[in-house]
């Protein structure tokens, strides 16, 4: 009797055990077969949409440096370029003369996974091969003391690009000015820094109103995770593409590589992900130089029609070869459908002179737009070199721009945005590169080596005069890798300017002060 009892109970259990492995198949698959209809459920521009609108708190976004002494956080994400082993690198810059101590996050961990000490006025930079895949990278930095900026530099065949990395993730992004023609890649990457999977979806669109919606929706990226994407094998044959991320959980940082390479055009452009479109965009940097063709690319991701008016303006002064004549300029009005955009002509629509420097401004009624140019400029004996610059929307009194540049072909273009009188001074300071190797990235338990730097740089000064709604050329002697600080009385556009190489004036970057 008792072994017999023992039989039944070891058949009960078995049964049981097979019950329990059956519904656990049934519910990993069910669980599969929803995240597959996660993923092809949403067909229709119509469900194309999120909780909140980008213009709320939660879709800020700025690239703007802390005062002095405060913890400040980045968020660095890129695509991996096409044809390249050597990926690039991401660049720690201290504005301050005290040290920064930099914890970095990656690989979805919790904890930082690696710190880095910066010296003061120094720039360190760490090969992105730690941080990467086949499709792309990112990386979490949180930096204690000191004045530190974080931005990523691309080796591409056609060049090397920079950018700057965000302040901030957010839950909607606007990637624009890729194109997907012959001869070109565009390539988004979308990073999730956070603990929190992201579920998003992307939508692509062309000056023509072709969309494409029904092949990147769903996505999910686990947390720490990156996605990457080449647009031109997805949405073939565009001169101009927008991107638009919205994610319905999660928040995450987009950026973009262009890449293009035909007989006629070569470049490259590392896009900077927009998350709060603006009622009110600068562009302080174009030239009307002979054979140059400069195109806006305005977009409107609202549900309404948007009259965005441009004001072209000529630039005062002179830095180099680079001289405004300050006459000329044009007013107009271009119209944007709802959740499109529009491609104009700049090179057609300026009365202003031959070889001169000029800015534009772009605002509508309080809608919402984003807004970038497409520049074309010749080079002898070779293919035209094409980038895109993504306009600038957030004015400020407070600036650091880095730059680098021969003696008397470097400086500042500054456009006025506050509609009064304006003027301040600056300051410049030389940044030393600290050239440590990858290897400066040390596991946590290892104690961070400090590097020295002499205090006693020289620091150049001078006054700034910007005229009411007017954009100045402000010429600096200076050579080699430096920061520039201007402060100004009102609101203003700072950007870093140079003669030299398209490569040069790519490679700077400007940052607004926070606080």
């Amino acid at each position: 009797m008792v072994k017999l009892k023992s039989k039944k109970n070891s058949l009960r259990s078995e049964r049981t055990t097979w019950v329990l492995v059956i519904v656990s198949v049934l519910i990993i698959a069910l669980g599969f077969g929803i995240q597959k209809l996660a993923v092809n459920r949403v067909n229709s521009q119509q469900t194309f949409s999120l909780a909140g609108s980008p213009l709320g708190p939660a879709g800020l976004s700025i690239p703007a440096l802390n005062k002095g002494g405060s913890t400040s956080s980045w968020y660095c994400v890129w695509p991996t370029p096409t044809a390249q082993t050597a990926v690039g690198q991401i660049e720690f810059i201290n504005f301050a003369r005290q040290k920064s101590e930099l914890k970095l996050f990656y690989k979805g961990a919790a904890k930082a996974i690696s710190k880095l000490a910066v010296p003061g006025n120094s720039i360190d930079k760490v090969s992105l091969s730690s941080f990467s895949n086949a499709n792309a990278g990112g990386v979490g930095v949180v930096a204690n003391g000191g004045e530190v900026a974080a931005a990523v530099e691309l080796f591409t065949p056609q060049g090397t690009v920079a950018a700057p990395c965000q302040a901030t993730p957010g839950f909607y992004w606007v990637l624009q000015d890729g194109a997907t023609t012959q001869g070109t890649h565009f390539k988004v990457a979308i990073f999730n820094p956070l603990q929190t999977t992201a579920v998003l979806d992307i939508r692509l669109l062309s000056p023509s109103g072709i969309t494409d919606l029904g092949t990147l929706q769903g996505i999910v990226v686990r947390p720490g995770g990156t996605f990457g994407v080449d647009l031109s094998k997805r949405f073939p044959d565009h001169q101009n593409v927008v991107v638009e991320v919205r994610a319905r959980s999660g928040s995450i940082v987009v950026s973009g590589l262009s890449q293009l390479q035909t007989s006629t055009n070569v470049g490259a452009s590392l896009l900077l992900g927009v998350n709060r479109p603006s009622s009110k965009w600068y562009i302080p940097t174009l030239t009307n130089s002979p054979g140059v063709s400069t195109k806006l690319v305005i977009f409107n991701p609202s549900t309404s029609v948007v009259s965005a008016n441009v004001a072209v303006l000529g630039s005062l002064g002179k830095v180099g070869l680079i001289s405004g004549t300050g006459v000329g300029g044009s007013h107009f009005s271009q119209t944007i459908q709802p959740q499109s955009f529009s491609v104009v002509n700049l090179s057609s629509s300026t009365a202003l002179p031959q070889a001169s420097a000029y800015g534009v401004s772009v605002s509508d009624s309080g809608v919402g737009l984003v807004v970038s140019a497409d520049v074309v400029v010749p080079v002898a004996g070779q293919p035209s070199a094409g980038y895109s610059e993504l306009g600038y929307s957030v004015p400020a009194k407070v600036w650091i721009t880095l730059q680098a540049g021969p003696p008397s072909g470097s400086g500042l273009a500054i456009q006025d945005a506050s509609g009064g009188e304006n003027g301040g001074s600056y300051s410049l300071v030389q940044i030393s590169a600290v050239n440590t190797p990858p290897a400066a990235v040390l596991p946590l338990e290892t104690k961070a080596k400090v590097v020295s730097v002499n205090s006693t740089k020289q620091v150049v000064h001078g006054g700034i005069s910007l005229l009411k709604g007017q954009i100045t050329l402000l010429p600096l002697a200076a050579q080699g890798t430096f920061a520039v600080n201007v402060r100004l009385n009102n609101p203003a556009i700072v950007v870093p300017i140079s003669q030299a190489s398209i490569g040069s004036q790519l490679g700077s970057m400007t940052f607004p002060v926070r606080g």
